[in-house]
């Protein structure tokens, strides 16, 4: 009799939402005309500037909560933090200001 298999258990992996055209099309106008670009997360809208736009010291951020921290700037970052958000949460809407942006 052959020797069973061992397995290990295996998590679901998490689906990411794919970035449509439209999402692609518009970073590349908001970057070319240097507007800001408005994300919806949990209720809330956040003015985001285009990638060329942002302040310099997010290439010197130590870390990707501080890079968005700013990004959004002191008042839209408070307003965030005041959600309570969670590192999954933190995930996703750092996804949506990506890809917002351009990124």
């Amino acid at each position: 009799m052959p020797a069973a298999k061992k397995t290990a258990a295996v998590k679901p992996a998490e689906i990411e939402p794919e970035e449509t055209a439209a999402d692609e099309l518009a970073a590349v106008e908001a970057e070319a005309t240097d507007t800001r670009t408005v994300v919806e997360h949990n209720g809330k809208s956040y003015s985001i500037p285009s990638a060329m736009e942002f302040p310099l010291e997010v290439i010197l951020a130590e870390n990707e909560i501080e890079a968005l921290a700013i990004i959004l700037g002191e008042g839209q970052w408070e307003t965030y933090r005041s959600t309570r958000p969670t590192i999954r949460d933190f995930q996703e809407f750092s996804e949506k200001v990506n890809r917002a942006s351009g990124n």
